[in-house]
């Protein structure tokens, strides 16, 4: 079955975000009577609401930001609109572009840490730490853990130093799932729930589903599928809530993932074929209804993950040459965005399909290539 959905919170550039409705948010940038300042405020509060939803509408709005605080010497905004470009791209699926922005804001703050205004070296630290996470985030999806870990290392020494607690509890839920990937469940659990403990005073709900979610998935690494189910279903309703969209595909697949393995331990435990179907069914459901909202949203970085997920399914419940299809365009989508992880769960899944096909030279072909990943 496909990878295990941790999910990862990216950390946004904290340039007070306004309050107003979307359409009064395009008036106050469009008024050129209004102060630059205000004007970018709205602009980068209308353009990250998006990001998650509408990743290029928010590439869009925020290349015209950057122009505008470029002509402005604006450099919060400028930063900010650096920063949005690149998880535009992060949310996109686009690694490449997404750590090459990124990496444009970290030398931009580095300079200006050294700067002489006081309040805006306080600012570049600060978000310096934020853009080291959200630089972790990519190295992880691609399926870089040392690298991602290093980088969430890196953020977790700078927002502690500047007593950030909403920042260090981002840090340590990451930092959390990397330990999980990794199998180090005692380390994971420790870190996950000293992030849930800053989430409950703070308030966080976004940052508490997501740690639901991670927790879930190392009670699945762990077997212990019964507690999995129990973390993964408040966190679907939570994120269902508050109206994540993203976070809700996460929740999704992660659900697919577990149900699936619900019917691989079945069929371990010698139940009826039916019952060891109805879970597939049910899986490929949660995978059906995530792939149709991450197409919705433009969210690529999953849609590989997702398209392994329900043609390994599909392949189990018999329609081995559906289940071959879907995986074949993982296989597509996760080469175009260089993720090591979603290439391995495609070739196994391509692997399962034409072994079953009797079709030995393509299955020993995929098979080799998901060995040499492993």
């Amino acid at each position: 079955m496909k990878k295990i959905n941790f999910i990862v919170v990216c950390i946004c550039i904290s340039v007070k975000l306004l309050g107003d409705n979307q359409d009064s948010l395009l008036t106050v940038w469009k008024d050129k009577t209004r102060h630059d300042t205000t004007r970018a405020m709205a602009m980068h509060t209308y353009s990250r609401k998006l990001v998650f939803n509408n990743p290029d509408t928010t590439l869009i709005l925020s290349q015209q930001l950057l122009k505008f605080a470029k002509e402005r010497d604006l450099k919060k905004f400028e930063i900010a609109a650096r920063n949005n470009i690149a998880l535009s791209y992060y949310v996109k699926g686009d690694y490449k572009k997404a750590i090459d922005h990124y990496s444009q804001s970290v030398a931009m703050l580095k300079s200006i840490i050294y700067a002489e205004d006081p309040l805006l070296k306080n600012f570049a630290k600060t978000q310096l730490g934020k853009t080291y996470n959200n630089i972790g985030n990519v190295y992880l999806n691609k399926g870089d853990y040392p690298l991602a870990l290093d980088f969430y290392f890196q953020s977790l020494k700078v927002v502690e130093e500047m007593k950030d607690v909403r920042a260090q509890s981002i840090a340590l839920g990451n930092i959390g799932i990397i330990y999980g990937i990794q199998k180090n469940y005692e380390t994971s659990i420790k870190y996950l729930l000293r992030s849930m403990t800053m989430d409950s005073l703070l308030g966080d709900v976004g940052n508490m589903a997501s740690n639901y979610n991670n927790i879930s998935n190392l009670y699945q690494e762990g077997k212990q599928l019964d507690k999995a189910l129990i973390f993964q279903k408040k966190s679907l309703d939570l994120r269902t809530k508050l109206g994540d969209k993203g976070g809700i595909v996460l929740s999704l697949s992660s659900m697919g993932s577990l149900l699936g393995e619900f019917g691989y331990d079945a069929q371990r435990k010698g139940k009826s074929k039916q019952q060891v179907d109805d879970y597939f069914k049910e899986s490929m459901s949660y995978y059906e209804k995530a792939l149709v909202l991450t197409k919705v949203i433009g969210e690529q970085r999953n849609e590989a993950a997702i398209l392994s997920g329900l043609g390994s399914c599909v392949i189990k419940l018999g329609e081995i040459e559906k289940g071959i299809s879907f995986c074949k365009t993982s296989l597509e989508l996760a080469e175009k965005v260089q993720s090591d992880e979603d290439i391995k769960d495609a070739c196994n899944c391509l692997y399962d399909g034409y072994r079953l096909q009797k079709n030995d030279t393509k299955a020993l072909v995929y098979f080799e290539r998901y060995i040499s990943i492993r």
